[in-house]
């Protein structure tokens, strides 16, 4: 979940691999290479997550994402 109007506090950046993001309910922005991507229900998007990226929740509801990070970070 990415809480009520919150963000990732800043721009972030693996030193390897490749990101997937899928939106299950909300709304959510991503900022990649200075764009900025808004995607709801149903949408997703894929990036090398060596460029610095950011997730923001705008709105007052609650966003439920399936995030996948290759290879794994934790």
């Amino acid at each position: 979940c990415f809480g009520r109007n919150s963000d990732s506090a800043g721009l972030f950046t693996n030193n390897i691999g490749q990101a997937f993001c899928y939106v299950i309910s909300g709304k959510i922005s991503f900022e990649l290479e200075g764009k900025n991507y808004l995607l709801g229900t149903g949408d997703s998007i894929y990036f090398n997550s060596k460029v610095p990226y950011r997730a923001k929740n705008n709105t007052a509801v609650i966003c439920e994402l399936i995030w996948v990070i290759t290879p794994a970070s934790f």
